[in-house]
């Protein structure tokens, strides 16, 4: 072999070894490796072929493996399990792949923004696709675990609300404590309370949802939260014909109520009602003193 091939062949064999080992370190950008894949993949999502770019990002993650990676190539992969995860939730709709990619989002990143976004999605999925809320406290629950200030009173309340709509208002009262122990001056903490009431409607235990819904008063006045406690006792009391204090937690319920309008349609309703009872308002001072009684005819003697 002459001197010119042998050069040849030396070239050829040292490209090829660096197009390898930059694809194991991902930063092939003109060997078809990793880098590049991601970069391809990421042009057919712009042009609105997901099934096209999911091949692509899964062929970028079979030459990255499943082993330790370091610095450029461990970027690599996460972004590419993440834009997989997306395409695989979003676009072709495949929950089952969205949540074991989302899984290795959070095994890979630990701690981090992006696994914490995973697990609310993976909670987002268990709950409105998996109809399974079990499965959603469990991400929820991790994440209040996890602990700091990134939304883990926010991830408690999620938890509560979880177990109030799975049909457990113990649970909820339970998780909703826990939340105003351990983050009592966050703003998830009136919302708590809030559950709190709702657990107790959930039972019909009106004397003790009304409890609840003056101690939300009391502790953040004039909130939207406490606003809701009151008008969820208040609905549950003229429910059960408690008209007098349903008319009194409704009028409560106005100020600081996300909704003023529909709880003062309530308050009319109820005393609508009381007045078809013949029932006086408070303070009503002629009702009181009997001057709304019918007066009696006087009889004349013959």
């Amino acid at each position: 072999m002459t001197r010119a091939p042998r050069a040849a062949l030396g070239a050829a064999r040292a490209a090829a070894l660096a197009c390898a080992v930059s694809a194991v370190l991902g930063l092939a950008a003109g060997c078809g490796g990793p880098s590049r894949k991601l970069d391809e993949a990421a042009t057919l999502e712009r042009e609105k072929r997901p099934r096209d770019a999911l091949a692509l990002y899964q062929a970028a993650l079979g030459e990255l493996g499943e082993g330790p990676l370091d610095g450029e190539a461990a970027v690599l992969r996460l972004s590419a399990i993440r834009r997989a995860a997306d395409i695989a939730y979003l676009e072709t709709g495949d929950y089952p792949a969205a949540v074991a990619y989302y899984r290795r989002v959070v095994a890979l990143a630990p701690g981090t923004p992006e696994a914490r976004a995973a697990r609310v999605t993976i909670a987002e999925i268990y709950r409105e696709r998996f109809k399974d809320p079990q499965g959603a406290i469990a991400q929820w629950a991790a994440i209040a675990q996890e602990g700091g200030v990134d939304g883990a009173a926010g991830a408690q309340l999620q938890v509560a609300r979880l177990y109030l709509e799975a049909g457990d208002p113990g649970q909820a009262r339970t998780e909703a404590r826990v939340l105003r122990e351990k983050w009592p001056h966050a703003p998830e903490a009136a919302e708590a309370e809030l559950v709190t009431v709702q657990a107790f409607a959930q039972e019909r235990k009106l004397e003790d949802a009304a409890r609840a819904a003056d101690a939300a008063a009391a502790a953040w006045p004039a909130q939207p939260a406490s606003a809701r406690a009151l008008e969820t006792a208040a609905t549950l009391l003229a429910e059960d014909g408690r008209l007098e204090r349903a008319e009194a937690f409704y009028a409560r319920a106005i100020a600081g109520h996300p909704n003023p309008q529909a709880v003062e349609t309530s308050l009319a309703a109820v005393r609508r009602r009381r007045e078809a009872k013949g029932i006086a308002h408070p303070g009503d001072r002629a009702a009181a003193l009997d001057h709304n009684l019918p007066k009696q005819k006087k009889e004349h003697r013959r």
